[in-house]
């Protein structure tokens, strides 16, 4: 049974706030289908580009990659980063943050020259980009250091084979 208020704004903000809550208890399970009910939400009231509901996509890219579903978060976030692309340019924060959370999927998948790619792509803009945080620049820096390593151990086992 639909019980009223259960599908306006506030109700999607509430969904939202509680997957970034179960996440934050890496509860991935359990937060993809508040995302989810969230999303279906923040797209009827304020429109599939909003950075509201922008935000809400990413955050469950990241929970479903989290929770090994790959194909699923590397699709959203590439829908994500070009509706901000178009919007916003390649340049902008949530751009670059954007890549680099694509890298961090692709990563996890084993995809590790495209995690590579857009990691490089992440730091670059970042360190380019006078209002760069510094903790983003490091979490990118340090994500291309791991990919760069894995590709190196993959192409050793390769070797050795």
């Amino acid at each position: 049974e639909r019980m009223a208020g259960t599908d306006d704004l506030e109700a999607g903000r509430t969904r939202h706030l509680l997957g970034d809550a179960l996440a934050g208890e890496r509860n991935y399970a359990a937060a993809i289908p508040e995302y989810q009910k969230a999303e279906m939400i923040l797209e009827k009231h304020l429109g599939i580009e909003h950075a509201e509901t922008l935000l809400n996509r990413s955050n469950l890219a990241l929970a479903q990659g989290e929770h090994q579903q790959y194909e699923a978060a590397e699709k959203e976030l590439k829908e994500i980063l070009a509706i901000r692309e178009r919007l916003l340019g390649a340049n902008d924060i949530s751009v670059l943050m954007t890549c680099f959370n694509l890298a961090r999927v692709l990563a996890g998948h084993g995809q590790l020259e495209q995690a590579l790619a857009y990691a490089t792509r992440a730091e670059t803009g970042l360190r380019n980009a006078s209002d760069s945080p510094g903790r983003a620049l490091a979490l990118a820096d340090q994500l291309k250091k791991e990919i760069r390593a894995d590709l190196t151990n993959r192409a050793k086992e390769a070797a050795a084979k």
